[in-house]
């Protein structure tokens, strides 16, 4: 949500977001509120349902089984996601969007697998990751300026990883593997992606 809101309405006047100036802001406030539904409201819907249903044990998905299988569950809702949203993959406007819909499909899908009783890589790490991971992939693609940008994700992913040890909700090794597994996905994905495209 964070990073649709920032290539939407950024000031930047660099290469991706040029475009987004001819875009009228009501299509784009739309888009955000759409995207911000089906990516985050819907999938902590699941998460309760699956909780109602008891398909899992605690939301808070403190077993491996419980996390294992809500994971699967949203890489699933994910790539669907993307799968109904093709489309739209062709217009520029909406391109890394979508694409940010599909690293989130592969990041759960791997944090799935990554995890056994022993060893549970950061689902919060992982997002942060994925930031990082997505302004790193902006520069490499179009050879443009965004370091600020990635500086304050870094921080932002530091600062997010420090509270999660300090709450101990997580060890420096299942923290640190959460983040660079998001910035591998995110830069995998969208470099891969976009070399199909062209």
């Amino acid at each position: 949500m964070f990073l649709s809101i920032w290539f939407f309405f950024g000031k930047s006047t660099e290469v991706p977001m040029v475009y987004a100036y001819f875009i009228p802001f009501s299509l784009k406030l739309k888009w955000i509120l759409l995207y911000t539904a089906l990516t985050a409201f819907i999938p902590i819907i699941i998460l309760f349902f699956a909780k109602i249903l008891k398909l899992i044990h605690s939301i808070h998905l403190n077993s491996v089984k419980d996390r294992k299988y809500i994971l699967l569950l949203l890489g699933v809702y994910y790539w669907f996601l993307f799968y109904m949203f093709r489309e739209l993959y062709a217009r520029e406007f909406f391109r890394p969007t979508i694409v940010l819909i599909s690293v989130m499909s592969v990041l759960m899908f791997l944090l799935s697998l990554l995890t056994i009783p022993t060893f549970k890589p950061s689902i919060h790490a992982a997002g942060v990751g994925a930031l990082s991971g997505f302004f790193v992939s902006i520069i490499l693609l179009y050879h443009e300026y965004f370091m600020p940008e990635l500086y304050f994700s870094i921080l932002l992913g530091s600062l997010v990883m420090l509270l999660r040890m300090l709450l101990q909700a997580h060890t420096f090794t299942e923290l640190v593997s959460g983040w660079a597994l998001g910035v591998l996905s995110s830069v995998t994905v969208f470099l891969l992606t976009y070399k199909i495209n062209t």
